[in-house]
């Protein structure tokens, strides 16, 4: 028996995102012998028949019966003739007309014999005395029996999977049981759906998976556990289906297959990310630089940040460039262990008196965000229901030099949607919409104050002018106004 999860043998430090399948699966290559139903004609058995039904032959349930006339012999009924190869034939027939027959068994007849071979391994029922029953003489007609066998404890059972949301196997942390039958050689499971429910955008969840079987016989018996950490996610521009809580890492895809390194940019001083966590870690060092067209290091530090306490192994943070080294930066790269990510500055710095910082949970769970620098449109949008009252009260408003009001506002369905324009950009700066667009946690700060929004569409198109240069508009509407 192998049991495996997202095709790894007992992964550890295992962190997976829900909304790519995660496969927990049990392969077992059951080996077995085939159940065997032997019939022999001999002899002329015709000489016997007086009527039809007169003989019966019953397999499992289904019965063949006898005509005299060979014309009738149709469905489930056979017709006996003085050459016992002829009778074997008749008879082969009629089983392979039987639906429930023919489900599980193939038949083949074979002279004066008819074979009935399982098409699986395993027990059919066939050694109890009352599986096969027959009144034709046994001197016409002899029945050999060879139940199958199975020789795993997996074939035929039940396989079901526990999931606790925790560290531990315990009453506190069971949430739910997935059951499957078990068939051919695998059972497997997609975790995904399930490990949504336990999931919360900006923090990983621990999890266990306890795998046990319900034996063909009723027993019951313990396969395994799995373990892992669960966050939303999901797959994008060819990033990882899973990731290895090892040290301290950045929760940012910076690469579009093996070639393509993502152009990431930025037009503020502070720069916001995510960090991946191991739990063989307890601190790690944050080193960034900031260098100039030439290449020229205007400044470099190095901060120190803790793991986040407890289960949690998502730490979100950020750094901020002193104004005096961002004026003049050209790119600035940020270190965690061997870890690097570069970010440019989008120039010049006083292009524009507005910028809008649109932010979002990528495909690892973690920040990632773009600074749109270029032309911001907004469009209102009023979707009004109205009533009409009664006209009681008209002479009433009047003499109280009142305008009457007849047609009132029943329902006011107002929206807002916004259009965000980016600066030039070349082609690797585009891969990150994206990302952008597969998210289901995006927001904006106006004003500073966090509004979460719902994009609507996305269009990244290539410069009239220059080839290789790019601009992307997003358009959204507020989640609340």
């Amino acid at each position: 028996m192998n049991i495996t999860y997202n095709n790894l043998t007992q992964p550890s430090n295992f962190v997976t995102f829900t909304e790519i399948p995660n496969i927990l699966s049990v392969k077992e290559d059951i080996r077995g012998t085939k159940a065997v139903i032997n019939f022999v004609f001999q002899g002329d058995l015709r000489s016997t028949v007086s009527a039809d039904s007169q003989y019966y032959i019953t397999v499992l349930g289904e019965t063949i019966t006898n005509v005299m006339n060979p014309q009738k012999a149709n469905n489930k009924t056979f017709y006996i003739s003085g050459d016992e190869e002829s009778t074997a034939m008749q008879v082969g027939r009629a089983f392979r007309r039987c639906g429930s027959i023919t489900a599980d068994f193939i038949v083949i007849v074979d002279g004066n014999e008819v074979n009935l071979i399982a098409k699986t391994i395993g027990q059919k029922g066939i050694a109890s005395p009352t599986s096969i029953l027959r009144n034709i003489p046994q001197a016409n007609l002899t029945v050999n029996v060879a139940d199958g066998n199975a020789y795993s404890i997996l074939f035929n059972s039940k396989i079901s999977v526990d999931v606790y949301e925790g560290n531990y196997t315990d009453n506190n942390t069971y949430r739910l049981t997935l059951e499957k039958n078990w068939y051919g050689d695998e059972c497997a499971f997609d975790m995904s759906p399930v490990l949504a429910t336990i999931s919360e955008f900006g923090v990983t969840k621990p999890y266990v998976f306890g795998l046990n079987a319900i034996r063909e016989d009723g027993e019951f018996q313990v396969l395994g556990y799995i373990s892992g950490n669960t966050t939303f996610g999901y797959h994008c521009n060819q990033s990882d289906v899973y990731k290895f809580a090892s040290g301290a890492q950045f929760l940012l895809n910076k690469r579009r297959g093996e070639n393509n390194v993502m152009t990431l940019y930025t037009y503020d001083a502070n720069i916001p990310f995510s960090v991946l966590c191991g739990r063989d870690t307890a601190s790690f060092n944050i080193t960034y630089s900031v260098k100039d067209s030439a290449y020229n290091e205007l400044y470099t530090t190095t901060i120190t940040k803790q793991r986040p306490s407890g289960d949690n192994l998502l730490l979100d943070t950020s750094i901020t460039v002193p104004q005096t080294a961002f004026t003049n930066a050209y790119y600035v790269v940020i270190t965690i262990g061997g870890d690097t990510t570069r970010f440019d500055v989008i120039k010049p710095l006083k292009a524009t008196e507005y910028y809008q910082r649109v932010f979002w949970r990528n495909e690892y769970g973690g920040i990632s965000f773009f600074d749109f620098t270029g032309a911001r449109s907004e469009s209102d949008n009023v979707d009004i229901e109205t009533y009409e009252k009664n006209i009681f009260d008209y002479h009433i408003a009047v003499e109280e030099y009142e305008q009457f009001e007849r047609k009132k506002i029943y329902k006011n369905d107002y929206k807002k949607s916004v259009s965000l324009t980016s600066h030039l950009m070349n082609e690797d700066g585009k891969w990150i919409f994206n990302s952008l667009m597969m998210s289901k946690k995006v927001w904006t700060i106006v004003n500073g104050k966090v509004y979460y929004i719902i994009p609507k569409s996305i269009e990244v198109a290539e410069d009239q002018t220059y080839n290789g240069i790019f601009t992307a508009k997003l358009s959204y509407e507020y989640s609340d106004i």
